[in-house]
């Protein structure tokens, strides 16, 4: 692996460390290689993103993929199964109109299963009355993203919901 050129040196507690924008990382410069093995392992979370509009999935793909391994599913049946695969996914993004089996189906029969019901789901949807977003809390969704959506805000969410994730398995 060549060595990325935007790096940056730091000194904390005595120790020697580089940042790397690019790839989001620290690590210690002396004696690091377990470190920096270490940050390597550790997996991405996984966001499955559900929505009939192709468009509208690679609008969300391409706002999370750099910091999340994305999924994506286009009907409410596929994305039944892809969330009981193996690994399952960390978050759900979930638009509310779709045919044959809508959003607030899909999260019924998630929130219904042993394997799925844990997953934290996110409605994202054009659906804006405060009657629809307090319908979907009542349903147990952890959020609600109304079309169209806004990139930092969309960030602040999956980082919140996914970091809840993470800090609970340390």
């Amino acid at each position: 692996m060549l060595p990325c050129p935007d790096v940056l040196s730091l000194v904390l507690s005595n120790r020697d460390y580089k940042k790397c924008f690019f790839h989001e990382k620290i690590t210690a410069v002396t004696g690091c290689e377990e470190r920096q093995e270490m940050e390597s392992k550790s997996p991405k979370a996984r966001v499955l993103i559900v929505d009939d509009e192709p468009g509208n999935i690679t609008i969300l793909r391409e706002i999370l993929k750099s910091r999340y391994t994305v999924l994506a599913a286009t009907t409410g049946q596929n994305a039944v199964s892809l969330a009981a695969s193996n690994p399952p996914p960390d978050l759900i993004l979930l638009d509310i109109k779709m045919p044959k089996m809508d959003g607030y189906d899909v999260l019924k029969r998630l929130k219904t299963s042993q394997r799925t019901r844990n997953i934290k789901i996110v409605f994202v949807t054009a659906k804006r009355t405060i009657d629809d977003k307090m319908t979907a809390y009542q349903h147990g969704i952890e959020d609600y993203i109304t079309k169209p959506i806004d990139r930092d805000f969309v960030l602040q969410i999956v980082e919140r919901l996914t970091k809840k994730r993470s800090d609970s398995i340390v």
